[in-house]
């Protein structure tokens, strides 16, 4: 994937060269590509190429770019990439919805471990077994 990142960047620079401005397909394209080879940082800064260029990006170029940074595992991002793609009016769609879910569960395991590892909480069977206290009150006053 390291070859094809670069052949497109070179494609994209050709482009410009000549005068030939890329299109979002094109930008879309190579935020996956640097996203596949794991290169997030990449991907953000074709992004914000898009952004300087007064490109419109859509729902397509802010999913891919979630996805860049969810395969990098740097989940706290994805929550802001949401929240700029509705700040510009951008729809999410059901893949978008999705992987903000997926960063936001992992964050929140995340943040759980942090705690026990603290010792700031206690595992109760209610905590272990997914339950809140109040749920396992109910089953005890209706046996």
């Amino acid at each position: 994937m390291q070859g094809f990142c670069e052949q497109t960047n070179k494609v994209l620079q050709l482009m410009e060269a000549e005068g030939i401005e890329p299109n979002i397909v094109m930008l879309n394209v190579l935020i996956n590509a640097f996203g596949i080879a794991g290169r997030h940082e990449e991907a953000l800064s074709i992004y914000q190429h898009i952004r300087e260029s007064g490109i419109s990006p859509h729902v397509v170029t802010y999913s891919t770019l979630m996805k860049a940074f969810i395969r990098a595992k740097k989940f706290d991002k994805v929550p802001e990439i949401y929240k700029e793609m509705e700040s510009y009016g951008c729809t999410p769609d059901r893949k978008a919805r999705q992987m903000l879910q997926t960063a936001l569960m992992v964050l929140e395991q995340r943040h759980w471990r942090r705690w026990l590892k603290l010792g700031e909480v206690e595992v109760t069977p209610e905590i272990k077994h997914g339950q809140n206290k109040s749920d396992a009150e109910k089953r005890q006053t209706h046996r």
